[in-house]
């Protein structure tokens, strides 16, 4: 199992990715989830390809895990009555959540890991700023959002 947690990114870096949000969370990009995979309730936004300037910035993962290339990148905002279930990012060898935005009204939306048979598990409290990685064999999910909303940017690598 290789999770961990850090600060990948600088201040303005996290300021440009919830200005990129912001820009583009009203644009064709943007997608409403009722259910998708384990995931309930998410807006979830894929940023343009063509966004050079934002996958220059993305590509500093692939210098901090050189053994790794990105394959996705999406942001997820969770509000009220959001949550992700417990599951395995199967399809990206490692995963990262950076947690770019919450409101100071939030309740619940803590990162849990969980070991395969759910008998122990972890909650993380991400700060702003704070990226989680986590390799295929861990165990994630989101706790249900109470009140607020939360941001996070995820990658996927290959």
């Amino acid at each position: 199992m290789f999770n961990g947690r850090t600060c990948l990114f600088e201040d303005d870096v996290i300021e440009y990715f919830n200005d990129y949000w912001n820009e583009h969370s009203n644009t064709d990009r943007l997608s409403y989830e009722e259910k998708y995979y384990k995931l309930h309730k998410v807006r979830r936004l894929h940023p343009y390809s063509t966004h050079k300037e934002f996958f220059d910035k993305i590509k500093y993962f692939e210098q901090v895990f050189p053994f790794y290339k990105l394959n996705t990148c999406y942001f997820l905002e969770y509000g009220k009555g959001s949550f992700a279930e417990l599951h395995h990012d199967h399809i990206s060898k490692l995963t990262t959540v950076t947690m770019l935005n919450k409101s100071e009204d939030l309740i619940g939306g803590e990162f849990i890991i969980s070991d395969d048979n759910d008998s122990t598990s972890s909650i993380i409290d991400l700060r702003v700023g704070e990226t989680y990685f986590l390799d295929q064999t861990v165990k994630h999910g989101v706790a249900k959002i109470v009140k607020g909303t939360r941001l996070v940017l995820i990658t996927w690598m290959k």
